[in-house]
């Protein structure tokens, strides 16, 4: 999958799942955090609104399949981003270091 869709997907779900758990004000940047690791986003859905973890579990599955993406997808698109966080960062240092 490409970046283009990776990105598209991601909007696609971040959008699902603030529609889903409405009342949570879920952030995208608390989402793209979350993202990291597919059980970071159940723990924090779990923890926002006090169901069980694995109903959080089934919960934000469901979103994710209605928006066509799996963990591996999830995970895919987070390292790339987080990739992109690091290079911008590495270039910050390396021009205010000289």
């Amino acid at each position: 999958m490409d970046k283009q869709a990776i990105e598209n997907k991601f909007g696609d779900f971040s959008s699902a799942l603030k529609q889903k758990f409405a009342g949570l004000n879920l952030t995208d940047e608390e989402i793209k955090k979350a993202l990291k690791n597919p059980d970071d986003l159940v723990s924090l859905v779990s923890a926002k609104t006090g169901i069980s973890r694995e109903e959080a579990d089934k919960r934000v599955h469901q979103v994710m399949s209605t928006v066509g993406i799996d963990d591996a997808t999830v995970k895919g698109f987070m390292e790339k981003w987080g990739d992109k966080v690091g290079d911008k960062l590495a270039d910050i240092k390396n021009k205010l270091s000289h």
